[in-house]
């Protein structure tokens, strides 16, 4: 097990030389994306697992293109971070926890969710397989307000429909 650093700036997930030890991060490594100045954008196009990740420093993005990634020790959003998913890929049996970051159009497959997850903020989020919300440890309870009013109507409404804030006004 390895500690991977991003210090490419802006580029892509597969570049060897964008980490610190060069190589690209494997099953076992916990990896760290951030920068303590300037940007951070890395974009992720192939499926990955890694050990944990953490995105840490205000604007880091980490967008995923790939079909799937796995962090088996957590994914960690921290104040100021964005975690993008592609419409067609999926964050697989992880914990995530949302400290402040921003988690963006998301397939969850396996997941605990923890933190305050705020859908005007983060969008939409699909639910795949077995999610679980939990709260962070000391936190008080997790609270999806307006959630079942929503559900209830889109219910009301037939089969697959959406129901937001506006709906319900």
């Amino acid at each position: 097990m390895a500690l991977k650093r991003w210090v490419g700036g802006v580029a892509a997930w597969e570049t060897p030389s964008a980490w610190s030890p060069a190589g690209v991060p494997g099953p076992t490594d916990d990896v760290v994306v951030g920068a303590a100045s300037g940007t951070a954008s890395v974009i992720l196009n192939a499926a990955t697992t890694v050990g944990s990740l953490l995105l840490t420093g205000a604007g880091t993005l980490l967008q995923v293109n790939a079909p799937a990634l796995t962090a088996t020790g957590g994914i960690t959003l921290a104040v100021g971070t964005t975690l993008r998913v592609a419409s067609s890929s999926r964050i697989v049996n992880t914990q995530i926890t949302l400290d402040g970051g921003a988690l963006l159009g998301a397939i969850l497959d396996g997941v605990t969710l923890r933190g305050t997850l705020d859908a005007a903020t983060y969008g939409a989020l699909r639910l795949a397989g077995l999610v679980t919300l939990a709260p962070s440890p000391g936190q008080p309870g997790l609270r999806l307000t307006g959630a079942d009013a929503a559900l209830y109507v889109a219910k009301r409404s037939g089969r697959n429909r959406v129901c937001t804030d506006a709906t319900l006004a």
